[in-house]
Protein backbone atom coordinates (compact mmCIF):
# COMPACT_ATOMS: atom_id res chain seq x y z
CA UNK A 1 0.00 0.00 0.00
CA UNK A 2 1.24 3.21 -1.11
CA UNK A 3 1.53 6.69 1.07
CA UNK A 4 0.71 9.60 0.04
CA UNK A 5 0.94 13.43 0.55
CA UNK A 6 -1.42 14.14 -2.36
CA UNK A 7 -3.14 10.92 -4.13
CA UNK A 8 -4.97 11.67 -7.64
CA UNK A 9 -5.90 9.60 -10.20
CA UNK A 10 -4.53 8.62 -13.73
CA UNK A 11 -5.40 11.24 -16.24
CA UNK A 12 -7.38 9.57 -19.34
CA UNK A 13 -5.62 11.85 -21.84
CA UNK A 14 -1.73 13.01 -21.26
CA UNK A 15 -1.99 16.71 -20.16
CA UNK A 16 0.27 18.61 -22.86
CA UNK A 17 0.24 21.78 -21.13
CA UNK A 18 2.36 23.74 -19.13
CA UNK A 19 3.07 22.53 -15.94
CA UNK A 20 1.52 25.62 -13.18
CA UNK A 21 3.11 25.93 -10.03
CA UNK A 22 0.45 26.31 -8.16
CA UNK A 23 -1.04 23.02 -6.73
CA UNK A 24 1.73 20.22 -6.70
CA UNK A 25 1.52 17.43 -5.06
CA UNK A 26 3.47 14.66 -4.03
CA UNK A 27 2.81 10.98 -4.04
CA UNK A 28 4.70 7.59 -2.77
CA UNK A 29 4.55 4.61 -4.59
CA UNK A 30 5.83 1.10 -4.59
CA UNK A 31 7.08 0.73 -7.77
CA UNK A 32 5.41 -2.40 -8.57
CA UNK A 33 1.92 -0.32 -7.89
CA UNK A 34 2.56 1.76 -10.61
CA UNK A 35 0.63 1.49 -13.51
CA UNK A 36 1.01 1.53 -17.11
CA UNK A 37 0.15 5.35 -17.65
CA UNK A 38 2.23 6.30 -15.11
CA UNK A 39 5.41 4.26 -16.63
CA UNK A 40 4.56 5.93 -19.89
CA UNK A 41 4.29 10.00 -18.46
CA UNK A 42 7.35 8.71 -16.31
CA UNK A 43 9.24 7.71 -19.56
CA UNK A 44 7.87 10.74 -21.64
CA UNK A 45 9.88 12.78 -19.08
CA UNK A 46 13.18 10.79 -19.44
CA UNK A 47 13.18 10.81 -23.05
CA UNK A 48 13.08 14.66 -22.99
CA UNK A 49 15.29 14.50 -20.94
CA UNK A 50 18.10 12.45 -22.24
CA UNK A 51 19.33 11.38 -25.45
CA UNK A 52 20.08 7.60 -26.17
CA UNK A 53 17.11 6.10 -23.91
CA UNK A 54 15.84 2.66 -24.37
CA UNK A 55 12.62 1.89 -23.13
CA UNK A 56 13.03 -1.79 -22.25
CA UNK A 57 15.95 -0.59 -19.70
CA UNK A 58 14.09 2.57 -18.42
CA UNK A 59 11.66 -0.01 -17.47
CA UNK A 60 14.41 -3.20 -16.07
CA UNK A 61 15.69 -0.59 -13.95
CA UNK A 62 12.50 0.40 -12.57
CA UNK A 63 11.47 -2.75 -11.58
CA UNK A 64 14.67 -2.92 -9.46
CA UNK A 65 14.06 -0.19 -7.34
CA UNK A 66 11.21 -0.16 -3.85
CA UNK A 67 9.57 3.12 -3.92
CA UNK A 68 9.47 6.09 -6.40
CA UNK A 69 8.33 9.68 -5.52
CA UNK A 70 5.99 11.20 -8.14
CA UNK A 71 5.92 15.08 -8.21
CA UNK A 72 2.23 15.82 -9.59
CA UNK A 73 0.51 19.09 -11.24
CA UNK A 74 -2.64 20.56 -10.23
CA UNK A 75 -4.18 18.86 -13.15
CA UNK A 76 -2.58 15.49 -12.01
CA UNK A 77 0.08 14.83 -14.81
CA UNK A 78 3.13 13.52 -13.13
CA UNK A 79 5.76 16.47 -13.96
CA UNK A 80 8.89 14.80 -11.76
CA UNK A 81 10.12 11.53 -10.34
CA UNK A 82 12.40 9.95 -7.82
CA UNK A 83 13.37 6.14 -7.67
CA UNK A 84 14.92 4.67 -4.82
CA UNK A 85 16.37 1.28 -3.35
CA UNK A 86 16.91 -0.03 -0.08
CA UNK A 87 19.90 -2.05 0.02
CA UNK A 88 21.08 -4.16 3.02
CA UNK A 89 24.80 -4.42 3.60
CA UNK A 90 28.11 -4.34 5.72
CA UNK A 91 30.60 -2.32 6.61
CA UNK A 92 33.55 -3.23 8.93
CA UNK A 93 31.66 -6.01 9.94
CA UNK A 94 28.48 -3.86 11.22
CA UNK A 95 25.20 -4.17 9.29
CA UNK A 96 24.09 -1.04 7.56
CA UNK A 97 21.66 0.32 5.05
CA UNK A 98 22.04 2.75 1.86
CA UNK A 99 18.89 4.05 0.03
CA UNK A 100 20.44 3.89 -3.07
CA UNK A 101 18.75 6.58 -6.18
CA UNK A 102 18.06 6.20 -9.30
CA UNK A 103 16.91 8.68 -11.72
CA UNK A 104 15.59 11.90 -10.31
CA UNK A 105 13.61 14.29 -12.99
CA UNK A 106 11.42 17.16 -12.59
CA UNK A 107 10.52 19.30 -15.84
CA UNK A 108 12.60 22.27 -16.25
CA UNK A 109 9.82 24.53 -16.40
CA UNK A 110 9.47 23.44 -12.36
CA UNK A 111 12.70 23.85 -11.89
CA UNK A 112 13.00 25.43 -7.97
CA UNK A 113 10.45 23.83 -6.62
CA UNK A 114 11.04 21.99 -3.85
CA UNK A 115 8.43 19.59 -3.17
CA UNK A 116 9.89 16.47 -4.17
CA UNK A 117 12.79 17.29 -2.56
CA UNK A 118 10.84 17.54 0.98
CA UNK A 119 8.69 14.47 0.09
CA UNK A 120 11.91 12.85 -0.17
CA UNK A 121 13.08 13.98 2.90
CA UNK A 122 10.21 12.93 4.68
CA UNK A 123 10.26 9.78 3.08
CA UNK A 124 14.06 9.08 4.19
CA UNK A 125 12.14 9.43 7.82
CA UNK A 126 10.30 6.43 7.35
CA UNK A 127 13.06 4.57 6.11
CA UNK A 128 14.74 5.00 9.44
CA UNK A 129 11.70 3.98 11.70
CA UNK A 130 12.00 0.67 9.62
CA UNK A 131 15.54 0.13 11.15
CA UNK A 132 15.75 3.09 13.39
CA UNK A 133 18.95 1.13 15.46
CA UNK A 134 21.24 0.38 11.69
CA UNK A 135 23.35 3.14 10.08
CA UNK A 136 21.75 4.89 6.93
CA UNK A 137 23.93 6.07 4.10
CA UNK A 138 22.52 7.41 0.65
CA UNK A 139 23.93 6.58 -2.54
CA UNK A 140 23.73 9.07 -5.29
CA UNK A 141 24.66 8.24 -9.01
CA UNK A 142 24.74 11.78 -10.70
CA UNK A 143 24.86 12.07 -14.82
CA UNK A 144 24.13 16.04 -14.08
CA UNK A 145 25.84 18.84 -12.04
CA UNK A 146 21.98 19.43 -10.49
CA UNK A 147 21.77 16.26 -9.28
CA UNK A 148 25.02 16.32 -7.80
CA UNK A 149 24.02 19.64 -6.33
CA UNK A 150 21.41 17.90 -4.18
CA UNK A 151 24.40 16.48 -1.73
CA UNK A 152 25.58 20.38 -0.91
CA UNK A 153 21.70 21.52 -0.17
CA UNK A 154 20.90 18.30 1.78
CA UNK A 155 24.39 17.35 4.03
CA UNK A 156 27.44 19.25 5.33
CA UNK A 157 29.38 15.52 4.62
CA UNK A 158 29.59 13.76 1.65
CA UNK A 159 32.18 11.95 -1.27
CA UNK A 160 33.12 13.53 -3.09
CA UNK A 161 32.90 17.13 -2.38
CA UNK A 162 35.18 19.89 -3.99
CA UNK A 163 35.27 21.94 -0.29
CA UNK A 164 37.08 19.30 1.92
CA UNK A 165 39.25 16.13 1.56
CA UNK A 166 37.41 12.86 0.93
CA UNK A 167 37.13 10.80 3.84
CA UNK A 168 38.87 7.69 3.27
CA UNK A 169 36.73 5.29 4.93
CA UNK A 170 33.45 6.68 3.43
CA UNK A 171 35.06 6.36 -0.19
CA UNK A 172 35.72 2.88 0.62
CA UNK A 173 32.37 1.88 1.53
CA UNK A 174 31.33 3.90 -1.64
CA UNK A 175 33.42 1.62 -3.83
CA UNK A 176 32.15 -1.61 -2.11
CA UNK A 177 28.65 -0.51 -2.84
CA UNK A 178 29.23 0.98 -6.08
CA UNK A 179 31.08 -2.32 -7.24
CA UNK A 180 28.12 -4.24 -5.59
CA UNK A 181 25.66 -2.44 -7.51
CA UNK A 182 27.78 -1.62 -10.92
CA UNK A 183 30.39 -4.25 -11.47
CA UNK A 184 33.22 -3.45 -13.93
CA UNK A 185 31.44 -1.09 -15.30
CA UNK A 186 32.32 1.15 -11.84
CA UNK A 187 35.73 2.51 -11.83
CA UNK A 188 36.87 3.15 -8.02
CA UNK A 189 40.13 5.29 -9.44
CA UNK A 190 37.73 7.43 -11.16
CA UNK A 191 34.53 7.06 -8.92
CA UNK A 192 32.36 6.79 -12.23
CA UNK A 193 30.29 4.55 -13.43
CA UNK A 194 30.87 4.34 -17.44
CA UNK A 195 29.08 1.36 -19.51
CA UNK A 196 30.15 0.55 -22.41
CA UNK A 197 28.14 0.40 -24.57
CA UNK A 198 27.81 3.60 -23.13
CA UNK A 199 23.66 4.29 -22.18
CA UNK A 200 21.69 7.24 -21.82
CA UNK A 201 22.81 11.00 -21.68
CA UNK A 202 21.82 14.63 -20.69
CA UNK A 203 20.24 16.12 -23.70
CA UNK A 204 22.43 19.10 -25.11
CA UNK A 205 19.83 21.78 -23.99
CA UNK A 206 19.97 20.50 -20.71
CA UNK A 207 23.71 19.52 -20.20
CA UNK A 208 24.96 23.34 -20.06
CA UNK A 209 27.21 24.52 -16.43
CA UNK A 210 26.22 27.61 -14.79
CA UNK A 211 29.38 30.01 -15.08
CA UNK A 212 28.93 32.27 -11.63
CA UNK A 213 27.89 32.06 -8.41
CA UNK A 214 28.37 28.62 -5.94
CA UNK A 215 26.23 26.75 -8.62
CA UNK A 216 29.61 27.52 -11.00
CA UNK A 217 32.10 26.32 -8.45
CA UNK A 218 30.19 23.03 -7.65
CA UNK A 219 29.44 22.23 -11.75
CA UNK A 220 33.25 22.94 -12.61
CA UNK A 221 33.91 20.55 -9.56
CA UNK A 222 31.55 18.05 -11.09
CA UNK A 223 33.09 18.14 -14.55
CA UNK A 224 36.68 18.06 -13.09
CA UNK A 225 35.48 14.86 -11.36
CA UNK A 226 33.63 13.16 -14.38
CA UNK A 227 34.69 14.38 -16.90
CA UNK A 228 32.56 11.81 -19.33
CA UNK A 229 29.79 13.44 -18.20
CA UNK A 230 27.98 14.43 -21.75
CA UNK A 231 28.83 10.89 -22.73
CA UNK A 232 26.85 9.52 -19.92
CA UNK A 233 29.21 8.68 -17.07
CA UNK A 234 27.81 8.91 -13.81
CA UNK A 235 29.76 9.93 -10.32
CA UNK A 236 28.88 8.13 -7.59
CA UNK A 237 28.29 10.05 -4.30
CA UNK A 238 28.16 8.36 -0.91
CA UNK A 239 26.62 10.64 2.47
CA UNK A 240 26.10 9.69 6.00
CA UNK A 241 21.99 9.65 5.81
CA UNK A 242 22.79 11.06 10.28
CA UNK A 243 20.28 13.79 11.29
CA UNK A 244 23.81 15.71 12.38
CA UNK A 245 24.69 15.45 9.18
CA UNK A 246 21.59 17.04 7.44
CA UNK A 247 21.45 20.75 6.69
CA UNK A 248 19.13 22.52 9.49
CA UNK A 249 16.06 22.83 7.37
CA UNK A 250 16.52 19.17 6.12
CA UNK A 251 17.28 18.04 9.84
CA UNK A 252 14.22 19.79 11.30
CA UNK A 253 11.71 17.90 8.40
CA UNK A 254 13.40 15.29 9.23
CA UNK A 255 12.56 15.23 13.05
CA UNK A 256 8.51 16.10 12.45
CA UNK A 257 8.84 13.49 9.80
CA UNK A 258 9.67 10.93 12.39
CA UNK A 259 7.96 12.96 15.13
Amino acid sequence: MSRSDLSRPDPAQPDRRPPNRRGLGTEIRAATDLSTANRDEMYALFAHAYDGTDRARFDADLAAKRDVLLLRTGRGRIAGFTTLAVIDATDRGRPIRCVFSGDTLVDPALWGTNALNFAWIRHLAAIRAEAPATPLYWLLISKGFRTYRYLSTFARHYVPRPDAPDDPALVALRDRLATRLFGSAFDPGRGVVAHDPPRERLAPALAGLPETGRAAVEARYFAQANPGYAQGQELVCLCPLDPDNMRPFARRLYARALA
